[in-house]
């Protein structure tokens, strides 16, 4: 058994690998804020496990959608939500309220990625991904940038984890925040 991404998982089934996307849950994706901290979380449950999956289909990509449940009886799903490591993922199991309350319980004792008063969520980050990358695209220098998670300063994924950058200017729209469209030939402030 292995660790794809803090919500996706391979099992061998019947001496084939199978990939797994644990159903119901969003964790922060390898380069997220938070996504290697998930990542090694999921390992750690399913370290040495066997597992029981609980199919409930397929995703657009092909992996099998399920909940996974560890031996000792305790669902991987349900655990990575308890332990803030993942959010429930409203879109897909919209009446869930086991995961709601999880959920909800992470965010009130500040477990795992809710010590971030405000942590993005993976589908707000694919999103800002697919626009950057769109921008980027079509000739612009896109920077997207993040506060952090301890002083509120900004970094930005060209910064590494702990470098703050320089914002040049704002997005187009004059809103403050999310993006910073820097020029190709500027070098960024230090």
């Amino acid at each position: 058994m292995s660790v794809k991404g803090s919500d996706t998982i391979q099992v061998l089934h019947n001496g084939k690998a199978q990939r797994i996307r644990l159903a119901s849950v969003d964790c922060p994706k390898n380069k997220q804020a938070f996504g290697q901290r998930a990542k090694q979380a999921t390992s750690s449950l399913i370290f040495g496990q066997r597992v029981s999956v609980n199919s409930t289909g397929k995703d657009r990509y092909g992996r099998t959608l399920a909940a996974v449940v560890l031996n000792n009886g305790h669902n991987l799903n349900h655990e990575l939500v308890k332990r803030g490591w993942c959010w429930w993922y409203r879109n897909y199991a919209p009446g869930d309220t086991i995961l709601e309350g999880l959920e909800q319980e992470a965010r009130e004792t500040r477990k795992g990625l809710w010590v971030d008063r405000h942590p993005l969520p993976p589908w707000e980050w694919r999103k800002q991904s697919k626009l950057i990358r769109l921008n980027h695209t079509q000739g612009e220098s896109l920077v997207r940038t993040l506060p952090t998670t301890q002083c509120g300063t900004y970094r930005s994924p060209a910064c590494g984890t702990h470098g703050v950058c320089g914002v040049l200017s704002l997005d187009r729209s004059g809103q403050s925040g999310a993006y910073a469209y820097l020029p190709e030939q500027s070098s960024m402030a230090s």
